[in-house]
């Protein structure tokens, strides 16, 4: 499972390095440039699931930064601002905390046609909609 995991963190990060010029924060989903603050995961499995973790988050919180939310989904980039994410999917109350990883939510992305979804794991009637976006699109964005 370890593996799998540090096999999945490295699918397209050498775009979000190299091609949006992010760096990457030790050993974390998260990527740095000047006042971005990107969480990335990437989701490679076939269950299409990922965690966010409350200590992104409190990271996030630390200064004024401008947030997204972007997620390697397999061959695509799905990208959504990471306040609008907090606000209508992150609840205080209903989370998962394990030793390992500590408090966190679990996430499901969907897909209906060309559209795509974020839905709770916790809270299986909070869902958000997430948009696709190309390698171009995110260049114009991060290398403005």
């Amino acid at each position: 499972m370890l593996a799998n995991t540090m096999i999945s963190s490295e699918v397209n990060r050498e775009i979000l390095e190299k091609e949006l010029g992010l760096k990457r924060l030790s050993n974390t989903s998260i990527f740095l440039k000047d006042n971005f603050f990107v969480v990335s995961p990437s989701v490679q499995n076939i269950h299409k699931w990922f965690d966010f973790r409350k200590v992104n988050l409190n990271r996030f919180k630390e200064k004024a930064y401008e947030g997204f939310l972007l997620i390697r989904f397999f061959d695509k980039f799905l990208l959504i601002e990471l306040n609008q994410f907090v606000n209508k999917m992150i609840s205080e109350e209903k989370f998962v905390e394990t030793k390992s990883i500590g408090v966190h939510w679990k996430f499901n992305i969907e897909q209906s046609e060309n559209k795509y979804f974020l839905r709770s794991r916790q809270d299986k009637t909070c869902i958000q909609s997430i948009n696709e976006v190309t390698i171009e699109e995110l260049k114009n964005h991060f290398n403005d």
